[in-house]
């Protein structure tokens, strides 16, 4: 994403690094928040497809 949306006027020459995303590895992963809850991965496709059934 733009670095404009951290700084606007940004001294020149600085470079803003502005990620939408931030790449974890899955092993680090122990939970996914969630409007149902905090959800374990092994746990969310069932949840999903218990809550959102319209959606399988």
């Amino acid at each position: 994403r733009p670095g404009e949306e951290i700084w606007e006027e940004a001294p020149k020459g600085l470079k803003l690094i502005n990620p939408a995303f931030e790449l974890v590895n899955r092993e680090l992963i122990t939970g996914f928040i969630t409007e149902i809850g905090v959800l374990k991965p092994s746990d969310i496709e069932r949840a999903i497809q218990k809550e959102y059934s319209w959606l399988f």
